[in-house]
């Protein structure tokens, strides 16, 4: 078995895409460096298309997709994609119909409202207030969650929705 080899060591010619998360993934600390900015504008001069896959609600995506040298972003865990057409005109999509989408949400609104009523200090995401198809528990973002380990730390699990 061959060892890994650092990425700028790798052939890339193949690449047809690159389809990455944002949070931890793209940015550090919670922050988009110009380094990473710099990446993606390498990638599309080079004719790699970029798509951002992230939970977060679609107006970040619309942000992104708008300021960000990418194709598109695929968010809230799929069910709405954006991308901007060939004349700089957003264009959103759905993974489901109005109607399914609709219905779905108010379930998803009675679960979560059922999860805060079970987890003592739960509460939405800030940025939930945002979201048009998938509502975000903040489990350890904002709200800290989680047992309590010895030393007093708790556990962490991330963002939730």
């Amino acid at each position: 078995m061959t060892e890994p080899r650092p990425l700028r060591e790798a052939d890339l010619s193949r690449v047809e895409a690159v389809f990455t998360d944002v949070d931890g993934t793209l940015t550090t600390a919670g922050k988009l460096r110009a380094s990473t900015v710099g990446a993606l504008e390498r990638l599309d001069r080079a004719g790699v298309p970029v798509v951002l896959v992230t939970g977060r609600p679609a107006g970040f995506a619309e942000a992104w997709a708008r300021t960000l040298p990418v194709a598109g972003v695929i968010a809230e865990n799929g069910g709405v994609s954006v991308r901007l057409d060939a004349r700089g005109s957003l264009r959103k999509t759905y993974a489901r119909p109005a109607a399914v989408r609709a219905r779905e949400r108010r379930r998803l609104e009675r679960a979560v409202r059922s999860a805060l009523r079970a987890v003592p200090g739960a509460r939405m995401s800030t940025d939930s207030r945002y979201a048009e198809v998938d509502l975000a528990i903040d489990v350890n973002e904002e709200v800290r969650l989680g047992r309590r380990r010895r030393g007093g730390s708790r556990s962490s699990s991330g963002r939730a929705g």
